[in-house]
């Protein structure tokens, strides 16, 4: 029963293939902020912007703000 659909069609083994990376794919998306999130501690995060600019040449300036200067409505709870 197992490989069939409700009408008694077998689902090719492309089509599985197919599934089975699709779905290897979205787990990889979905786990990929958890497995990145550890290198922050060692590593300042940056942003698709500045990865951009350093792969373009172009000059990457960080300026650091201290959390008592954000305002309210943008520092998370």
């Amino acid at each position: 029963m197992a490989g069939q659909l409700k009408s008694g069609h077998r689902i090719s083994p492309r089509a599985r293939r197919i599934i089975r990376v699709c779905l290897l794919i979205l787990a990889v998306v979905f786990a990929l902020p958890y497995l990145i999130a550890p290198f922050y501690r060692v590593v300042d995060p940056v942003s698709t912007l500045m990865l951009w600019r350093w792969a373009t040449g172009s000059r990457v300036e960080r300026s650091w703000t201290p959390i008592s200067q954000i305002a309210p409505a943008l520092r998370s709870p």
